[in-house]
């Protein structure tokens, strides 16, 4: 925090604390008193009752839960256990809180807000830093002098203030001073002031000549501008109608490309159908040639197996027929064998010609 503090020996005293005024509603409600044994009031008179709301209240001074409470009639002390038991829960409760209150009042560093925002608390730095900022309202009040905090003014000042009203604080010599430097100033740069305002004034008027033919010229350059941009957007129109005729006939080319190999593909998928064809009846033809080829082949092997057939049996038959030849020629020599051997071992029969067997009979 800062803190304005003297220089001349004098110490600022913080000032006699006095309590903090509250105000309070009594609550005139009353009670029927009891002795302390339960017969009767224990202080010694016979009203009929005591006026516990006023006893509480004239107990905000006191700093201790057992202070003396004076009764209305006989000055008898109402201990704490007394209010306890003869008061309503909120006369108990005001009565805690003015004894707490007035505890608290006896630390020399509690302070309340001089905003009356009815909050206080306890200043740890006390006099050393006089600044006193509420924690409920940020209010920054002085410790010293409990008021609200004297802008501009060290405690110092503010006490030679209060004794002297006449008394002017360091701050204000410096600005009084400060002010009139800056007037002694001000007056001797007036006379430049007022030159540099007629070469200023002259510049600003070339400036602004300068500021009208550059408004011309880029107004000039802005038209320009736009006449090579109408240019360029008419070029690039008829870029895109060329690039879209290229377009076109490129597509169109494409199409009658894709068409023309379409149509050669068609060609080479019939030639190779007819190819196909071709190859499957020369297959078919070579089938047949070989087919025939085979029935020749057998035919000629048929003729020749007839052929060997026919000589073979023409051998056969032939030697067949040697045979016969042959033992017909031998059977004939046999016979002709037989015969002479016959006729030399027997004789005819005289009456059927049978060969009769000779024996030594003969």
């Amino acid at each position: 925090m800062l803190c304005f503090m003297g220089n001349k020996g004098h110490k600022a005293v913080r000032r006699k604390k006095t309590a903090k005024p509250t105000t309070s509603t009594s609550t005139n409600q009353t009670f029927t008193p009891r002795t302390r044994n339960g017969t009767g009031t224990g202080t010694g008179h016979e009203s009929p009752t005591t006026n516990i709301a006023s006893a509480a209240a004239a107990s905000s001074s006191s700093s201790s839960s057992s202070s003396a409470s004076p009764c209305d009639e006989c000055r008898e002390s109402l201990e704490y256990n007394d209010i306890q038991r003869l008061a309503d829960e909120q006369t108990i409760a005001k009565y805690e809180r003015q004894v707490i209150r007035a505890a608290v009042e006896e630390d020399e560093n509690f302070f309340w807000c001089t905003s009356d925002c009815g909050s206080g608390q306890i200043h740890d730095s006390g006099s050393a830093q006089p600044i006193v900022i509420c924690i409920k309202c940020n209010h920054r009040s002085c410790f010293l002098h409990e008021v609200n905090w004297h802008e501009d003014l060290s405690c110092e000042e503010y006490d030679r203030l209060q004794e002297d009203p006449d008394f002017r604080s360091y701050l204000e010599l410096e600005n009084e001073k400060w002010s009139r430097a800056q007037a002694a100033q001000a007056a001797q740069e007036g006379a430049g002031r007022d030159l540099a305002r007629k070469r200023v004034a002259k510049e600003k008027a070339k400036s602004k000549h300068e500021e009208a033919q550059d408004l011309r010229e880029r107004a000039r350059e802005r038209v320009r501008e736009r006449q090579r941009q109408r240019e360029r957007e008419t070029q690039k129109n008829q870029e895109r109608q060329q690039r879209l005729v290229r377009e076109k006939l490129e597509r169109q080319e494409r199409e009658k490309q894709e068409r023309q190999r379409v149509r050669e593909r068609q060609k080479n998928q019939e030639r190779q159908r007819e190819l196909q064809r071709e190859k499957k009846e020369r297959q078919r033809q070579q089938v047949q040639e070989r087919q025939k080829k085979k029935e020749r082949q057998r035919e000629r092997l048929r003729e020749r197996q007839e052929r060997e057939r026919a000589l073979s049996e023409q051998a056969a038959a032939q030697k067949a027929a040697k045979e016969r030849r042959k033992i017909a020629a031998r059977r004939k020599i046999e016979e002709e064998k037989s015969m002479a051997t016959l006729r030399a071992t027997a004789k005819a029969c005289g009456g059927c010609g049978w060969a009769i067997e000779r024996n030594s009979g003969w």
